[in-house]
């Protein structure tokens, strides 16, 4: 399987995370990282949106994306996830679809509602309409960016017009059924979120299916090769910046797929097959304090279990091409 699309079927890529300590040393290891993680295999990188110096996560994945695309040799990069609710979908058009003329084929976008009350409270949005705002907020998004002919001035923009033609790759984390046949019926790909199990996922992605949902449905796992001795530390650190409301910051730290390349590579087809999910999206279980070690479990990862993955699940790595290797050259 091989699509070639960001986020797309049989793509597998990685999530990085924010640094703690200064913003500018931050940037400079998310360059460094993104550049390591296109030359050692992965198809594209993912960033995340949390307010408010929540750990290992980034205020503006969308801006960054833009980036860190200059700094990658070829791949994709994509805001996944992205808060929908505190930003306006128009700008969140124009901002994808900008960047994507830059970049042509790399940039793509999930969407979540939000579940952190500090990320609204951060700023001044409202909490309880969250899920109603999420889904207007998509269907305007989404209206934007697919071709139409509901009049809008925001289409006449020369970049929107471009990226109606493309057909940008939108995913959305749902926690539910009826979530995942609104995610159908929307015309929008499924995000599936790290700490859910495989049974759990395969459910969601049955009923998208059922209500017709043809687009792609991303796995997210954590992972590390050796033991994860960072797993303990890192949900406390998400315990302690959350405001203890969200279950699943609650549930088993258990959940990091740890071992030897070939181990982790089993584990990761197994969830695949089961949830029947479409694409990967690796999240690196190490401690962002050791950049050397970050870096090493990136390079790991792409020589020693992206191959295994790839070949069991029949997936071809997307590679450099014509079309995904840097922005338009003047």
């Amino acid at each position: 399987m091989r699509s070639g699309l960001p986020l797309g079927p049989g793509s597998i890529g990685i999530g990085l995370n924010s640094s703690a300590g200064p913003a500018a040393e931050a940037i400079r290891r998310l360059r460094r990282e993104a550049h390591v993680a296109a030359d050692c295999g992965f198809d594209g990188v993912t960033l995340s949106e949390h307010h408010g110096g929540f750990p290992g996560y980034f205020p503006n994945p969308i801006l960054l994306c833009g980036l860190i695309l200059a700094d990658m040799p070829h791949g994709w990069a994509a805001a996944s996830p992205s808060i929908l609710p505190l930003r306006n979908p128009y700008t969140v058009a124009e901002d994808l679809a900008w960047i994507d003329a830059a970049y042509p084929g790399r940039v793509a976008a999930g969407f979540v509602p939000g579940y952190q009350k500090r990320d609204f409270d951060a700023l001044g949005a409202e909490f309880e309409t969250r899920s109603a705002t999420f889904w207007s907020h998509l269907n305007t998004l989404t209206g934007v960016l697919r071709p139409g002919d509901a009049p809008h001035p925001i289409t006449d923009d020369a970049a929107i017009a471009d990226a109606r033609v493309r057909d940008l790759t939108v995913l959305v984390g749902v926690a539910g059924p009826l979530g995942a046949r609104r995610a159908a019926n929307a015309d929008v790909g499924l995000l599936l979120m790290s700490l859910d199990s495989a049974a759990a996922t395969a459910s969601l992605i049955r009923h998208y299916e059922e209500a017709g949902g043809n687009r792609s449905c991303v796995l997210i796992r954590r992972v590390c090769i050796g033991d994860s001795a960072t797993a303990d530390r890192r949900h406390g650190l998400w315990l302690e910046a959350s405001s203890g409301r969200e279950k699943w910051l609650t549930a088993s730290p258990n959940s990091v797929i740890s071992g030897g390349p070939g181990a982790v590579a089993e584990a990761l087809v197994e969830d695949l097959r089961t949830s029947g999910a479409s694409a990967l999206n690796i999240r690196v279980d190490a401690d962002e304090a050791d950049p050397a070690e970050v870096l090493r479990q990136i390079e790991l990862i792409g020589a020693e279990v992206l191959p295994r993955v790839r070949s069991s699940m029949g997936w071809h790595a997307q590679g450099p091409s014509t079309a995904l290797t840097r922005g338009v050259q003047s």
